[in-house]
This record gives C-alpha cells, structure tokens and sequence, in this order.
C-alpha cells in the first residue's frame, strides 16, 4: 500500500510540473503576441507602401518606352492595325558577323572606318595584322540599327570570296517592360517613403525605412541601368569582320621516280671501284697528315721527357746499390 501511494504521489508531482511549464509557455506565447501586435501597429506606414507598390504592379504596360494612353480604348481598331501598333512595339538587339577574303585588309579598315563615322556611328576595335606574307585583321563597329543593312552591303561589296554572313537578333520586349514596370513600383515606393520620413518622429521607425529606402535606391539605379543597355544595343547594331588576304599558292611536289634495276653493270662497277679507291687513298693521307701535325709533335712533347727522367732515374740507381754494399 505504502508502494502505490508513493507511485500516485510521483504522478501528481511530475503533472503538476508539466502543467505549470505549460502555463508559463501560453504566458509567453501571449506576452509575445502582443509584442508582435505593438511593433505591426508602429510599421503600419510601410506596410501601405508595400501594399501600394502590389497595386502598381497590376497596372497595364503601354508600348515600349511610352506611357499608357489616357482615355478610353479605340474599340473601331481593325486586328491589322492592332497587329502592326505590336510589332512597333517590340524592342530587338541585332548583331552580325562578317568573314572574308579581301585584296587588301588594310585600305578595306579604313573605308569601314570612314563610312561608320560618317553615319553616326563609332569603332568598338580595329586590329591589323601581317603573318609572313597573309595580311589579316579585325574592326568590331556599332552603327544605327536603321543603317544595318547598308553597312553590311558595303561591307560585303569589298570581299572577293565571302566566307561567312550571320546576323542574329534577339527580341528583349518581355525583358524591357518588366523592367520599367519594376522601376515605376519602385520609384513610387521609394517617393512614399520620402513623404513618410518627412513626418517620422520615432527613431526606429526612421531608421528601418531609411534602410529599405537605400536598398530601393539601388534596385532603382540597377534596372535603370539594364534599361539604358537595352534601349543603346537595340538602337546601335553591333557588326564584327574578319578579313584576310588570298593564302599564297601550295607548291607543286616533283617525284621523283625511281631508277629500273638493269642487272651486273661493268661501268658502274667499275665507277664504284673508282670512288672506293678515291676513299682509301684520302683516308691514308688524312692519316699522314694528322701524324706530322698532330702525333709527331705529341710523341716529341712526352717522349723525350719521359725519357730523359727514365735515364736518370736509372743512373742513380746503380750508385744507390754501391753505397750501401760499401756499408
């Protein structure tokens, strides 16, 4: 009996634990909701301004780089025209790339050069260079996109063989509208929290916005950017040649052919002889010569010192064995 009541008494005491760490977890949960509520209540303002910047969002884009038209929607439009006021619309960046042989490189850089600069547009590169006896070199070039074709007419008139002509255009509407449509959200956020830092008080309210006002001022100057690159590529048509001149010939390759085999020849044996005695007798003279010179003088050289050290190290011998007998 005393056993159960001790168990009961565990139990009640290990209940009455959890029930008072569950108290005191709502006690918090709550203390922390109201935290939660005071600090919404204190960011109201930028709450609006991000609501304010969703509502923007929705708002329909006009053509490329124009407002919106004001007033009501002309319902007489016809679908051709509808069709061509979008193809008005859309913004396309177009590049092309030139390679040919040329008779000269250097007069054709120049030319280019000249009639780009002529039509308003600049030189990106020019490179002109001479490997051994083939001329090469290089322009890059931006011209107005409206000129793009008589640039390339011009360009390919000077190619004796054109080797190749690529013009690539990419179509960056979709990336432009949602681009301006970012900046206007956020250049009407960023004017909302101006107005709401010109009547704070709180010092914390300020500084969380002056915080998000920064971050939007950059975002702001970011896309203003990317809109400035877009709107320059697509009026301004990138064009990048690549010119040389002819390679010089490939020589002919003469074969030789190969001599018949005729059988036992007596000339040619006898010519064979001829060169082998030649070689003996060269080889016997070479000999003699290199004796006089060189082995005659050498032999001098060594010998006669080695000899001379030979004699008297001998003499002295015979007298060194007399006196030690008469020892």
């Amino acid at each position: 009996m005393k056993a159960i009541a001790d168990s009961r008494t565990r139990t009640a005491f290990i209940a009455g634990f959890l029930l008072l760490i569950l108290l005191g977890f709502l006690i918090m949960m709550s203390f922390s909701s109201g935290l939660i509520g005071g600090s919404s209540l204190r960011v109201a303002p930028i709450a609006a301004i991000s609501t304010s910047a969703v509502n923007i969002a929705s708002t329909p884009i006009g053509a490329v780089g124009t407002p919106p038209p004001a007033g009501p929607a002309n319902t007489s439009s016809t679908g051709s025209d509808s069709a061509a006021k979008s193809q008005q619309r859309r913004l396309i960046i177009k590049n092309a790339e030139v390679s040919m042989v040329v008779a000269d490189p250097n007069a054709t850089v120049n030319k280019i050069t000249a009639w780009v600069e002529e039509n308003g547009g600049w030189i990106i590169e020019s490179n002109v260079v001479k490997n051994g006896s083939i001329q090469q070199a290089v322009i890059g070039v931006r011209v107005p996109a409206e000129r793009l074709l008589d640039a390339l007419t011009l360009i390919k008139a000077e190619a004796k063989t054109l080797l190749s002509d690529t013009v690539i255009g990419t179509d960056v509407t979709d990336q432009y509208a949602d681009a301006q449509s970012r900046l206007k959200n956020l250049e009407v956020a960023e004017a909302q929290m101006r107005t709401f830092l010109e009547g704070a008080t709180n010092t914390e309210e300020v500084l969380k916005v002056y915080e998000q006002l920064v971050s939007v001022r950059g975002e702001i100057e970011q896309i203003k950017g990317r809109l400035g690159y877009m709107e320059q590529s697509a009026a301004f048509s990138s064009i990048r040649v690549t010119m040389q001149t002819d390679p010089p010939p490939t020589p002919t390759t003469t074969i030789t052919p190969t001599p018949e085999y005729r059988g036992w020849q007596l000339d040619k044996v006898a010519g064979d002889a001829g060169n082998a005695l030649v070689f003996v007798l060269q080889f016997l003279i070479s000999v003699v010569v290199w004796s006089v010179i060189v082995v005659l003088p050498t032999a001098i050289l060594v010998g006669v010192p080695s000899y001379l050290v030979y004699r008297i190290v001998n003499r002295r011998k015979p007298i060194n064995k007399v006196e030690g007998e008469n020892s």
